[in-house]
C-alpha cells in the first residue's frame, strides 16, 4: 500500500514540473535585477517555458496552466490582469495544435517557430497593453525585447531538455 501511495505522490510530482519551471520563470522575470538598460525590455522568459512545454510535453502543459501562469505574471510584474494569459494561451494553443508538425523536426525549425510566435505574442502584449494605459506603443522595445527572448530560447531550452531527461525520464 506504502509503495503504490509513493508512486502516486512521484508521478504528481513529475507532472508539476513543467508548470513549476514556467512559474519559476515568471517569478525570476520578476526579480530586480538593477539593470538599468534593459528596464521594461526584459526578455519574455516564460514565454520560452510555455512553448517548450508544449512542444515537448503539451499532455504537462494545458492551457489551464498557461492561463494561471499569465495571471500570476501579471499580478507580479503588475500589468493588465489576462494579457499575459492571452499572450500564454496563443503560444499554448498554437503550439501544442501543431505538435505533430514539431515532431521529429530540427532545432532551427522549432526555435524559428518560437520566435515567430513570441514575435506575435509580444506584440499583442504590446498593442493590448498600450490600449489598457493610452500610450503610444514602442516598437523598438518590442524588437529589442524579441530579440532578447529569442536569443534565451537556446540556452533555457536545453535546460529544460536536461531536466526533462533527468525528472521526466519514465514518465
Amino acid at each position: 500500500m506504502k509503495h503504490g501511495m509513493a508512486q502516486r505522490v512521484d508521478h504528481m510530482v513529475r507532472q508539476l514540473v513543467p508548470a513549476s519551471l514556467v512559474l519559476f520563470l515568471v517569478l525570476l522575470q520578476a526579480m530586480p535585477w538593477h539593470l538599468p538598460a534593459l528596464a521594461g525590455i526584459f526578455p519574455a522568459l516564460p514565454m520560452i517555458g510555455i512553448y517548450y512545454w508544449s512542444v515537448y510535453r503539451p499532455d504537462l502543459l494545458v492551457p489551464s496552466v498557461a492561463f494561471a501562469a499569465g495571471l500570476v505574471n501579471d499580478v507580479v510584474l503588475g500589468g493588465p490582469i489576462g494579457l499575459s494569459s492571452l499572450a500564454f494561451l496563443v503560444i499554448q494553443g498554437m503550439t501544442a495544435s501543431q505538435t505533430r508538425f514539431f515532431n521529429g523536426k530540427s532545432f532551427l525549425v522549432i526555435w524559428s517557430g518560437f520566435a515567430l510566435l513570441a514575435a506575435g505574442a509580444l506584440l499583442i502584449e504590446l498593442v493590448m497593453g498600450s490600449l489598457v494605459f493610452g500610450r503610444t506603443p514602442i516598437f523598438s522595445a518590442l524588437c529589442i525585447q524579441c530579440a532578447l527572448t529569442v536569443c534565451l530560447y537556446p540556452p533555457v531550452s536545453w535546460l529544460f531538455s536536461r531536466l526533462q531527461l533527468f525528472w521526466l525520464r519514465n514518465e
